[in-house]
């Protein structure tokens, strides 16, 4: 298919399929939970407001109960009551179930709780199922009582609060909310109603959220809940304990004008709820103090509360993130160039979400369809450029080694330039091997048998070479050249060192071989092998020689020379034996790389034929 062949009509093919896929999980709700946790991450990145908040916890210990009792009566709670008036707190909220008497102290209770209208105290409407637990008798036709439900999500975080709801016949309002409204009215802020019948308090709009709010789906969004942004997350609300209040050991200025809010905070009680980015659980009367803080501060104007974009902006947003991965893709670089440029885009995306903290700006499916276009048109790309190659190879090949043209491939930006071959200098082991003897041999032989006995022998040696990752550079005669550091040349030390490692490795294992296969042709009636193999490390240039209709990949140099030397030296030295058919000779900077690896005998210091320096000579025997 031509289209196929233009790479933007492929861009926007996969950018299409990836936004699909990703619309169709984030749809169903696949994404939900990730996304959110996403939004925690975030969250915990965000500064508090810099608005103190009015709100003073006091706690009811674990020392408090050992104290008072369980549960505490209601004459200490009248007391403590009492005590937070007459500091000139602005609203008491208690925290803590009271639907039936605890004597002693109830009377006291009661005339404290009706006789001041800024205490407010908790109730919790349930199912059926579940059962209701009521507020405190004597308040319960009074509008000093607010719902204590709260709204987990699956992971038991609470990123939702509710400010109404109803059991089909009554509609209450929340505990934070009354508290949050008394306190307000002090300002002369009470709540109004907009045109769409939602909630408006001060500069704040408080709508309810939607079906589909931010990466809720299908989500139970009944009641009128309100997304949580926690002005205060990092920031530990003041708290003295209930002992300290009934001692009077707080002083009056820490609580006047206050919001005191009274809630056990006694691990025995279990009243842990989870917060957006916290390991470790906080306690209920922190939610509430969250929750009315978040609507104290949105009502000032000081914190904007969270909102989000219409759907068909967040699919939009999708979208044109999956469509520039796919962009991204059409510049050629390799896998470190790929990774930078994944990155880039998730930092840009990852700055604009922290920028506009105040709107839901979706991160996750973005990311993804950004990650997932850029890899898909990558390997797209990738496969067709591998299909070009593979046309080329089938040209190539007829002029140079597999080897070298897939070199030439992978590298061509290091290899070409517009003028042609570019030679480069690397430090490389070169290995020459040569029978002994063959001469003789081949007068033995028919033709025919020689070819097979010898092309048995370089099958088993070529093998062996380039299991150790050597490259065979060419077959002369009986002889194998073998360059170990081309055409993939290492510039480190330990690469070089890798290497001539590998190279000396070679040369023994072809000697346990050869020894093998001698055993072998005996047995078959023909003639045993005797090798001598020479191994040098040092510059050499690696490149491709030749004209246009024939180019070969060439190693040349000093050290290709000197280990050619090194194979046909003195033949008398470490002649080849029955139980050792390989003599290995390397030369002095060879041996610095492998003598703490193999065993060596010096043969001592000679002029090499053709060489105007002397060089230690040394021996691989084990």
């Amino acid at each position: 298919m031509k289209w196929l062949k233009n790479r933007f009509v492929v861009v926007g093919f996969l950018s299409l399929i990836v936004f699909l896929g990703l619309a169709g999980i984030r749809f169903s709700g696949g994404l939900q939970m990730m996304e959110l946790s996403v939004y925690d991450r975030l969250l915990a990145l965000k500064a508090d407001s810099k608005v103190a908040s009015p709100i003073v916890i006091i706690k009811e210990t674990e020392a408090d109960l050992k104290r008072f009792g369980f549960p505490v009566s209601d004459g200490y709670y009248a007391e403590a009551l009492e005590k937070l008036l007459a500091a000139g707190v602005a609203v008491v909220g208690v925290d803590k179930y009271r639907d039936q008497p605890v004597a002693p102290g109830s009377k006291q209770l009661e005339q404290v709780l009706t006789e001041h209208d800024a205490i407010f105290w908790i109730f919790f409407v349930g199912t059926p199922e579940q059962g209701s637990i009521a507020a405190p008798q004597f308040l319960l036709n009074g509008s000093q009582l607010g719902f204590n439900n709260t709204l987990p999500d699956t992971d038991g975080v609470f990123r939702r609060g509710l400010l109404f709801m109803d059991d089909k016949e009554v509609t209450y309002s929340s505990f934070p909310l009354l508290i949050a409204q008394k306190y307000l009215s002090v300002k002369n802020i009470n709540p109004e109603g907009t045109e769409q019948g939602f909630l408006r308090l001060g500069q704040a709009v408080f709508s309810p959220l939607p079906d589909h709010f931010g990466p809720y789906i299908h989500e139970d969004m009944g009641g009128y809940q309100v997304f949580l942004n926690y002005p205060s997350l990092h920031r530990s609300f003041p708290g003295f304990t209930l002992s300290q209040l009934v001692d009077g050991e707080i002083p009056a200025a820490s609580l006047k004008d206050k919001i005191v809010l009274l809630g056990s905070t006694a691990p025995s009680l279990n009243d842990y709820k989870l917060l957006p980015g916290f390991r470790e659980p906080r306690f209920g009367v922190e939610l509430h103090a969250h929750l009315i803080d978040q609507i104290l501060q949105a009502a000032s104007g000081t914190y904007p509360l969270q909102s989000d974009w219409p759907e068909s902006y967040e699919y939009g947003w999708l979208f044109l993130w999956c469509f520039l991965g796919g962009l991204a893709s059409l510049k050629r670089g390799g896998l470190t160039h790929m990774t930078g440029v994944l990155l880039a885009g998730l930092a840009i995306l990852f700055v604009l979400a922290v920028f506009f903290q105040a709107l839901w700006i979706p991160l996750l499916p973005p990311a993804l369809g950004w990650m997932l276009t850029l890899v898909a048109c990558v390997v797209w790309f990738s496969n067709q450029e591998r299909n070009e190659r593979q046309q080329l190879l089938k040209i190539f090949e007829q002029h140079v080694s597999p080897q070298v043209a897939a070199d030439l491939w992978e590298n061509r930006d290091k290899y070409f330039d517009a003028g042609g071959v570019l030679p480069c200098q690397i430090t490389a082991t070169v290995l020459f091997s040569d029978l002994a003897g063959f001469t003789p041999i081949s007068e033995t032989m028919t033709p025919v048998a020689l070819m097979s006995w010898l092309n048995a022998y370089m099958e088993e040696m070529s093998n062996i070479i380039m299991d150790e990752n050597g490259m065979i550079k060419g077959y002369m005669g009986d002889g194998i050249m073998a360059v170990f550091g081309a055409p993939a040349f290492k510039d480190d030390a330990d690469g070089i060192k890798a290497d001539a490692l590998s190279a000396v490795a070679s040369g023994l294992r072809m000697n346990r071989r050869l020894k093998e296969l001698n055993l072998v042709w005996r047995q078959q009636g023909l003639p045993p092998a005797y090798m001598r193999i020479g191994i040098h490390t040092g510059l050499a240039v690696a490149g491709t020689l030749g004209c246009k209709q024939r180019m070969e990949y060439a190693v040349t140099g000093e050290t290709t020379i000197t280990a050619s030397r090194l194979e046909s030296f003195d033949k008398t030295i470490a002649a080849p034996t029955q139980e050792l058919p390989c003599r290995i000779l390397i030369g002095e900077p060879t041996w610095e790389l492998v003598r703490d690896h193999y065993r060596t005998e010096k043969v001592g210091e000679f002029q090499l034929k053709g060489k105007a320096k002397m060089l230690n000579i040394y021996q691989v025997t084990s």
